[in-house]
């Protein structure tokens, strides 16, 4: 359950006095998100906002403060802390070249994730965050849009990849962009006609990727929205679903066929993700407890490869819970089971409580709901949390129900004396 209240909390960051350093840090956060396109970029960002970050409160009020952190949000930390943990020992016990450069690399990321609770408080303060995602995500779109258009990028061979250097990685990018428009459209206070266009280019732009995994998990993300929050608008969403498949069957062959091979057990991508599966056991089997090491599966497949699989050799498995627990192991793959339930229980409870009460922020926790759910569906297609961008993403979105009620200050809910300090300052 999330925490209830720490609007007395002396240690507060965001207190009407805060130094330069505070306010650093928290745009140092906000924009290592925003520029996941150049990973370098971002990492820096990041490693100047723990710096900061470190500056505000070095050394005593430092500790006092993380030890309020844990008090408060050890719900979604401990599981963290756990997943972190276990990757260590996956990476040290392994004899995998670079495991432990994985490791620090994917502990660097983690980091954000306290570095979110600390400076994004209250309903403003992540609905400014949401924005900065939502224009950047835009530009993203945008930017594929024009590779289709204008470069010989779009046919299944060579899909548009947009600022990124895979075209999974882009269109799971633009999956987190439609998760978090979904609940605001229908479940928001207000919504612009600027929601909807966005949403619209995003789809566009998703449907031109070719990529199937995600046009499945957009569907389920816009099922679940109608299903749990507005029921109402369910004719009207299947009679879209109908006119919108009769739209691509008739006018868009290369996606219409895309969408039939979703269930062609004779497609080749269908039967090599079989024979991945089939190898990923192989590997769990060999090293249940603490895996083959990260990094593993693109030394080792070869050795593992089912002898009728289509591909000589594969980076990953194609499906994020195979991977871990092939290369990390089952403990591991626990942890990160034990992390996204902490998320979407926090997520989905805070939207039941906000509903109750009438809350503005309702579609935030559902925002954090509907992308536990969403993501770790597509995951099962596509070993998306292994992209550091996709990830950095998410670590953010799980971080919203904290965020929101360690905003929480008055029986207004996140309305109250944080949301009105992080608007004075912003």
């Amino acid at each position: 359950m999330p925490p209830e209240n720490l609007a007395t909390d002396p240690l507060r960051p965001c207190d009407p006095v805060r130094s330069a350093a505070c306010r650093t840090a928290r745009w140092l956060t906000a924009a290592h998100v925003w520029t996941i396109f150049g990973l370098a970029l971002s990492s820096a960002l990041l490693g100047l906002a723990l710096i900061s970050t470190a500056i505000v409160r070095w050394p005593a009020g430092l500790w006092e403060e993380l030890r309020t952190l844990w008090r408060d949000a050890r719900a979604i930390l401990a599981p963290l802390l756990a997943y972190a943990a276990f990757f260590g020992v996956s990476a040290w016990s392994s004899t995998v070249s670079g495991s432990m450069a994985d490791f620090g690399s994917s502990v660097f990321t983690l980091l954000a994730l306290p570095l979110f609770l600390l400076f994004l408080r209250g309903e403003a303060a992540v609905r400014w965050m949401l924005r900065g995602v939502l224009v950047a995500i835009a530009v993203f779109a945008l930017y594929g849009l024009a590779q289709f258009l204008f470069t010989d990028a779009g046919p299944v061979w060579k899909r548009i990849p947009g600022p990124f250097s895979h075209y999974m990685t882009f269109s799971g990018v633009l999956l987190i962009g439609v998760v978090i428009l979904l609940p605001r459209l229908v479940l928001a206070v207000r919504t612009r006609w600027t929601d909807w266009a966005l949403l619209g280019l995003l789809v566009l732009t998703m449907a031109l990727t070719l990529t199937r995994h995600v046009w499945i998990a957009t569907l389920a993300a816009s099922t679940l929205v109608i299903w749990i929050a507005a029921r109402k608008w369910t004719p009207a969403y299947v009679t879209a679903l109908l006119v919108a498949a009769l739209a691509v069957s008739a006018c868009a062959p290369d996606q219409w066929g895309r969408v039939r091979s979703i269930v062609d057990l004779e497609d080749p991508s269908n039967y090599d993700r079989l024979c991945m599966a089939w190898s990923g056991a192989k590997m769990i089997g060999d090293r249940p407890f603490f895996g083959l090491g990260p990094g593993a599966v693109e030394e080792v497949y070869p050795i593992y490869r089912h002898p009728s699989a289509p591909r000589a050799d594969t980076k990953h498995l194609h499906n994020t819970f195979l991977q871990m627990a092939a290369e990390r192991g089952l403990f591991e793959l626990g942890a990160f089971v034990w992390l996204m339930w902490a998320a979407g229980r926090a997520g989905f409870r805070g939207f039941v409580r906000a509903r109750e009460r009438g809350d503005t922020d309702v579609d935030l926790y559902f925002t954090a709901f509907l992308a536990v759910v969403v993501l770790n569906l597509a995951g099962l297609f596509e070993a998306n949390w292994r992209d550091t961008e996709v990830c950095r993403l998410m670590l953010f979105l799980m971080a919203i129900p904290w965020c929101l009620r360690t905003g929480s200050s008055s029986p207004e809910g996140s309305r109250g004396l944080e949301t009105a300090c992080f608007e004075d300052r912003w």
